[in-house]
């Protein structure tokens, strides 16, 4: 499916410089899908027309501080992102630190500590605080290669990689499950990992798309993935996800060709 994905792609590629108004319906639409699935996945009950209302400057009485604080950081964070990527900045740990600061309100990044309990609980047990820069490290050079050939065998190239280089939405996949799986933080591991996630997808060319999935969905193939090394249900959840929203570009942006 992601060839087909990638077609879609280059013909809407294709189809630009799009007429203004095509351009502010995908703008507006992103910025709402990414902030609405943020919030949606990191547990908040907020409803989709809400945040609409709230990214145009309203404010709900029965909305918690927090929850608007919130919504504007993730305003901040899609731009930021957008601006990076339009640079041609690369992901790196410069790049997930500013991520970082801008989803937390933190001045910088702090991992966590050999005695830190992380948000996981007992239910998984991260690796040793004093591996996470490497680990990391490490992370960062195998996305940053984006399947080209190794000299050597590398850990990360796992089996399935190695027949589908090209799919990059199995890479996306891997990437945000094993940066959950290092847990560089106390806490906001999965939220990070999202927004790197889709940090690499946008470097690639793709816009911000909502994941079809439920919160609760969601924290059981993170869990599925840390407890066996399965990747594929989240997998086929970003395929799903991203073949929708391709294939929703191509409408919109149809009705100028």
């Amino acid at each position: 499916m992601y060839r087909e994905i990638n077609k879609r792609k280059i013909i809407t590629e294709n189809r630009k410089p799009y007429a203004r108004k095509v351009t502010e319906c995908i703008n507006e639409m992103n910025l709402l899908d990414f902030v609405y699935t943020c919030m949606r996945l990191n547990g908040s009950g907020i409803t989709r027309e809400k945040v609409e209302s709230m990214m145009k400057g309203e404010v709900f009485a029965d909305m918690s501080l927090n929850d608007h604080a919130r919504t504007m950081r993730y305003r901040q964070l899609l731009a930021e992102m957008q601006s990076m990527c339009e640079m041609g900045t690369s992901l790196s740990l410069d790049v997930i630190s500013r991520m970082y600061c801008i989803i937390t309100g933190e001045d910088k990044m702090k991992l966590r500590g050999r005695d830190d309990t992380t948000e996981f609980g007992y239910d998984y047990n991260p690796p040793d605080a004093g591996e996470i820069d490497a680990r990391l490290a490490v992370l960062i050079n195998w996305i940053g290669r984006d399947g080209r050939v190794y000299e050597t065998p590398n850990a990360l190239e796992t089996d399935d990689l190695r027949e589908s280089p090209s799919d990059f939405i199995l890479r996306a996949a891997y990437l945000h499950n094993r940066f959950v799986e290092i847990c560089p933080y106390k806490e906001n591991n999965a939220e990070i990992a999202r927004a790197v996630m889709y940090y690499y997808f946008m470097y690639k060319g793709y816009d911000v798309f909502p994941l079809d999935i439920s919160a609760e969905e969601y924290a059981e193939d993170i869990m599925i993935f840390l407890k066996g090394g399965e990747v594929k249900p989240f997998y086929k959840v970003l395929e799903r996800s991203l073949d929708a929203r391709t294939k929703m570009l191509m409408e919109i942006t149809a009705e100028q060709v």
